[in-house]
């Protein structure tokens, strides 16, 4: 079976179909857009512009899908439409013009999807944390004994914060300073319990860019799995804001479509890193999509099965 899912976010919409067999799935095309949409809301409500990109993007993607013959097809909305005042408008008018229907999952829907791909990619842990930071939230959870045990969802994504406390390109050391004691104060005032084996498990594009910075900076080739220090963010993050304009140069190099939040991203996985007591992160693949295809494709099919 081929199924099609597009992840809304507050900072980018992405396209994947994957093709699904027995309990096993395959990524057969992957496109995403940069929306922005966390840049379209004041006072609760979306914009005009951030419609029309919403629309303009879905009305793509259906064409894609449409194309490309899925049987299932699934639209997720995370932090870039909860709690938006005229969501319900936007839903149905999306639903109208390009057939495709938003579902907005909660911050705890997002934090346990999260919580299903890490462990599709890492099957064999058992206990530990993770984290996922988007555009507008950042999901943080802990599991033992292969079940979900804490998780709380944040306002803490690298756009969001991006617009909050930076007013250039790269924060100065003002803004990296009020931006980490926020972030970090933020997540204390969460009763989430310390990393059990120091390890911090890191999901997302914000992670993902992270991780490819830093090879970048290295000079190592790329891999699915990436495992650094905590103390290589200061690092990175100190080298690049004292490089100044070759900073912002090499940073449009290496992730251009992240040059001006990855630095705010990187300061929110580090603060979460230390308030958790961990001392090395690994960015893994997968994340909130393949952890939905997991729990609400290949599981149902699973037990629809079991019931015939």
């Amino acid at each position: 079976m081929r199924c099609s899912l597009i992840d809304l976010g507050s900072n980018t919409v992405r396209l994947v179909v994957y093709e699904v067999k027995d309990n096993a799935f395959t990524e057969i095309f992957n496109e995403s857009m940069f929306l922005g949409l966390i840049s379209h809301t004041a006072n609760g409500h979306l914009d005009e512009e951030g419609y029309r990109s919403i629309l303009e993007a879905l009305g793509k993607f259906s064409q894609i899908i449409s194309l490309l013959s899925c049987k299932k097809n699934y639209c997720i909305a995370t932090a870039s439409l909860r709690g938006i005042n005229n969501c319900d408008e936007i839903i149905s008018e999306v639903k109208e013009k390009t057939g495709i229907k938003i579902e907005i999952i909660s911050g705890e829907q997002e934090a346990y999807y999260d919580f299903c791909g890490l462990l599709h990619s890492k099957p064999q842990l058992l206990s530990g944390m993770g984290c996922d930071i988007g555009g507008g939230s950042g999901q943080i959870f802990g599991f033992d004994n292969s079940q979900i045990t804490q998780s709380v969802s944040l306002p803490i994504g690298c756009l969001r914060i991006y617009n909050e406390f930076v007013s250039g390109v790269i924060p100065d050391k003002n803004e990296r300073d009020k931006l980490y004691k926020y972030v970090k104060k933020l997540i204390s005032q969460n009763d989430i319990k310390p990393c059990p084996d120091g390890v911090l498990y890191a999901m997302g594009g914000t992670a993902r860019a992270m991780a490819k910075l830093h090879r970048g900076m290295l000079g190592i080739e790329g891999s699915s799995e990436y495992q650094m220090d905590v103390k290589d963010i200061t690092t990175m993050c100190d080298t690049i804001c004292n490089m100044g304009m070759n900073g912002i140069k090499l940073l449009n190099k290496i992730i251009p479509a992240r040059s001006h939040t990855i630095i705010p991203g990187m300061l929110v996985i580090k603060a979460i890193a230390k308030t958790v007591g961990a001392k090395q992160i690994v960015v893994v693949k997968s994340g909130v999509r393949e952890g939905f295809v997991m729990a609400e494709v290949i599981s149902k099919r699973k037990k629809k099965k079991e019931t015939v």
